[in-house]
């Protein structure tokens, strides 16, 4: 069954939506984008910890 979510909804109706889009993950959550260019607007995934890039250690480190 499909809840109507509306304005008037409780913060919790209207996160819920999005929250099951990213199931497994608490840092994980929907950030809005709309491109200047062609006017287009979406979601896409975004971190609380600013995804943190893995830095390589060893014989190999620095080079990419």
């Amino acid at each position: 069954m499909i809840k109507l979510v509306t304005n008037t909804s409780p913060a919790e109706s209207k996160i819920a939506p999005f929250r099951s889009l990213f199931q497994g993950r608490e840092d994980v959550y929907p950030a809005r984008f709309e491109s200047q260019k062609t006017g287009r607007s979406g979601y896409s995934p975004a971190c609380a910890n600013k995804w943190v890039r893995h830095q390589p250690k060893g014989p190999l480190a620095g080079r990419e």
